[in-house]
């Protein structure tokens, strides 16, 4: 398998994922690469991880796993949602 690349600002989930691949798939080939995305400004997560994947893709090349996490309260009518920064 090509080498697997993973996209994330966050070093606690980079150990997380060295730990997942290491224990679920040893043979995978993984390295961290950190990107700066453009933020599309989209209430919608598919919409937002589309661009963010498309983004890395072009960049490197390569099949790439890319990190992103919202936050959905349906009391608060899905707040704070895809912009839980």
């Amino acid at each position: 398998m090509e080498e697997l690349f993973i996209i994330t600002r966050n070093r606690y989930k980079k150990l997380e994922f060295q730990h997942l691949f290491k224990k679920y798939l040893p043979g995978t080939k993984i390295k961290f690469e950190s990107l700066k995305f453009k933020e599309i400004c989209s209430l919608s997560q598919i919409a937002n991880l589309k661009e963010k994947i498309s983004s890395a893709y072009q960049k490197f090349k390569r099949p790439v796993l890319v990190d992103d996490t919202s936050i959905f309260i349906n009391r608060y009518h899905d707040f704070p949602g895809t912009h839980n920064k």
